[in-house]
C-alpha cells in the first residue's frame, strides 16, 4: 500500500493539541511533588553536597532516574529563579512541562517508527496507527503533569526500537538491556515493560535458540550492571534502592484489588469510548488469530513478539491484583500497553485480504478515535485544577483560617497557593484574608458531611468551575468504582466566595 498520509502532519497535529494543553494542572497529583527532589538535588549540588544531592533524587519513590532526567529542565529553571521566581511558580513550571511534552512526542514517534517495522514498511498503516495512538485519552492524560510517565515510555519504546531495527550484536543486547532497567529506574511500575523489550529483542535475533539465550543473557547482564550502579549510587545517599523498591510495591493500594480483570476493559470503554470498543475487539480478534495461526505455521512473526507478551503482562498484572492483592491497576500503569493495542488492532485490519473491507476498516478506526477525542478534548482542555484557580484569583491560602476551607472529601492532599510570580511584591497575591474556599482538596467523596449551604448568608460567590478529578479519566486513578460512583453522583466543584 502506497504512503498516502504524511506522518509528520499526524505527529505535528498531535503535538500542537499537546502544546495547547501547557500552562493548567501542573502540580494537581501529589506524585508531581517528587520533581521537587530534582530541584533540591541541584541546589545541594551546587554547593558542593554530593551525598545529599543523592539523597534527595534515590528517596522520591524509588525513581532516581527521573531525577536524574528532571536536573535539566530543574537547571533551566535556575534563569527565572536568578529573577527571583522560585521553581514552584506556575509560570516557571512551565520549562519541566515543555519538557515532559517534548518527552511524549518522543515516544509518540519512536511509536511511528516501531509501527514500520512491525507492519512490514507500511506507512499509511504506521501513521493511521500513530494517529489513534497519539489522540488517546491515556496518551495525552499525562502530558500536563510533570509524573514520571512520559519519560519511562520514551526510554522504553526507544529502547523496543533499538531492539527491532538493529543488527543483534552482543553489544547492541547490552546496550538495551541496561536502558531498559533505565526505563525501571525512571518509573518502576513499567518494570514488565522493560522485561518485554528485552524478550522482543531476543525474539526478533533469529530462529536459532542458543542465539537467543545469548542475547537474552547479554541483555540481563546489561540490566544488572545498571542494577548495581544504581544501587550503589543510591547507597551514597545513605538509601537502598531495592529496598525502596520492594517498600513501594507494597504502598500501591489505593483503589480496588477486585478490578484487577474488569479494569483495563471498563477503562477502554469508559473512558475511551469508541476507539477504546475498537481496541478490545481488534485485540481479541488479533489474539484468537495467533493462537490459529501458530497452531498451522508454528512460527511467530515481529509482531507477536510484541503483542503477545504484552497481552502476557496485562494477564500477569490481572492475576497479581485480583488474586494476590499487590499493585492495584490504575489508568497510569496500563499507559504502556495502549501502543500494543493499537499494534494488534491495525495488523488485524491490514491482513484483510479485500481492499475495499480493509479500507472501510481504516476510515472507521479512524472515525472512532476522532470522534472519541472530539468527545473528551474540549473539557479537558477548560478543566480547572485547585492551584491555577487560587494563582488566577490572587488568593493565598496561607492567610485563609482553616475554618474557612470547606472540603467535601476525604482528602489526601490539601492544596497551597502557588509561590507568587513577583517574590518582592507577593504578586498575584493580595492580603484578604476574608475568603471562603470550597473543594480546594482531592480525595474520595466524604458522604458523612452536612452539605454545604449553596449561597451562605452575606457571601458572593465569584469562582465556580469544574473540579479536574471529575473528569473520567483522573477518576480512574486511585479510586475504587464505589468511589467513581460516588464522584459521578455527587461531583464536588471548585467555589470561592467573598463578602459582599
Amino acid at each position: 500500500m502506497k504512503r498516502r498520509l504524511p506522518p509528520a502532519l499526524v505527529i505535528g497535529a498531535v503535538a500542537l493539541f499537546r502544546f495547547s494543553l501547557m500552562g493548567r494542572g501542573a502540580m494537581a497529583h501529589l506524585d508531581e511533588t517528587n520533581y521537587y527532589k530534582a530541584v533540591l538535588a541541584l541546589g545541594e549540588l551546587r554547593h558542593g553536597h554530593l551525598g545529599t544531592a543523592i539523597l534527595h533524587m534515590s528517596s522520591n519513590s524509588a525513581r532516581p532516574g527521573l531525577a536524574v532526567v528532571q536536573l535539566i529542565p530543574a537547571a533551566l529553571q535556575g534563569i527565572p529563579f536568578a529573577f527571583g521566581v522560585s521553581p514552584s511558580n506556575p509560570w516557571s513550571l512551565l520549562i519541566p512541562v515543555t519538557f515532559n511534552v517534548i518527552e511524549s512526542l518522543v515516544a509518540l514517534y519512536m511509536f511511528w517508527r516501531i509501527s514500520v517495522l512491525v507492519f512490514d514498511g507500511d506507512e499509511t498503516a504506521a501513521t493511521i496507527a500513530t494517529g489513534i495512538n497519539g489522540l488517546l485519552l491515556n496518551s495525552n492524560a499525562y502530558v500536563r503533569h510533570l509524573m514520571a510517565m512520559e519519560p519511562a515510555l520514551a526510554l522504553g519504546l526507544t529502547a523496543l526500537w533499538l531492539a527491532l531495527s538493529r543488527e543483534k550484536t552482543q553489544r547492541l543486547a547490552f546496550a538495551i538491556g541496561a536502558l531498559a532497567l533505565v526505563t525501571i529506574t525512571v518509573y518502576p511500575g513499567y518494570y514488565l515493560l522493560a522485561g518485554l523489550v528485552c524478550l522482543a529483542l531476543a525474539g526478533s535475533a533469529g530462529v536459532d535458540w542458543m542465539g537467543r539465550a545469548k542475547i537474552g543473557a547479554t541483555a540481563a547482564a546489561g540490566a544488572a550492571v545498571v542494577l548495581i550502579s544504581t544501587e550503589l549510587f543510591c547507597r551514597i545517599g545513605g538509601v537502598s534502592y531495592v529496598e525502596r523498591m520492594i517498600w513501594l510495591g507494597r504502598r500501591i493500594d489505593l483503589g480496588s484489588f477486585d478490578e484487577g480483570w474488569t479494569f483495563l476493559p471498563e477503562y477502554m470503554l469508559r473512558v475511551e469510548s469508541f476507539i477504546g470498543g475498537v481496541l478490545l475487539a481488534g485485540t481479541a480478534i488479533y489474539l484468537l488469530a495467533f493462537v490459529a495461526e501458530l497452531s498451522t505455521k508454528r512460527r511467530a512473526r515481529t509482531i507477536d513478539w510484541l503483542v503477545v507478551p504484552a497481552i502476557a503482562a496485562w494477564i500477569f498484572q490481572a492475576v497479581n491484583a485480583y488474586y494476590f492483592r499487590k499493585i492495584v491497576f490504575y489508568g497510569r500503569l496500563i499507559h504502556p500497553w495502549m501502543p500494543f493495542m493499537v499494534w494488534a488492532t491495525i495488523d488485524i485490519v491490514r491482513r484483510v485480504p479485500w481492499p475495499a473491507v480493509r479500507r472501510a476498516a481504516y476510515v472507521t478506526a479512524a472515525a472512532a478515535s476522532i470522534g472519541s477525542w472530539i468527545a473528551w478534548a474540549p473539557s479537558y482542555l477548560r478543566l480547572d485544577y485547585p492551584p491555577d484557580v487560587l494563582y488566577r484569583l490572587g488568593i493565598n491560602t496561607a492567610l485563609v483560617p482553616a475554618a474557612q476551607r470547606r472540603c467535601d472529601m476525604e482528602p489526601w492532599d490539601v492544596f497551597r497557593s502557588p509561590a507568587p510570580g513577583n517574590p518582592r511584591t507577593g504578586a498575584p497575591y493580595t492580603t484578604r484574608t476574608d475568603w471562603m474556599l470550597v473543594n480546594f482538596c482531592v480525595g474520595a467523596i466524604d458522604q458523612t458531611r452536612p452539605d454545604f449551604q449553596a449561597d451562605p448568608p452575606n457571601l458572593r460567590l465569584i469562582y465556580r468551575g469544574r473540579h479536574f478529578i471529575t473528569f473520567r479519566g483522573y477518576e480512574f486513578e486511585n479510586f475504587t468504582p464505589k468511589q467513581r460512583a460516588d464522584l459521578e453522583q455527587f461531583p464536588p466543584d471548585l467555589r470561592v466566595y467573598a463578602p459582599e
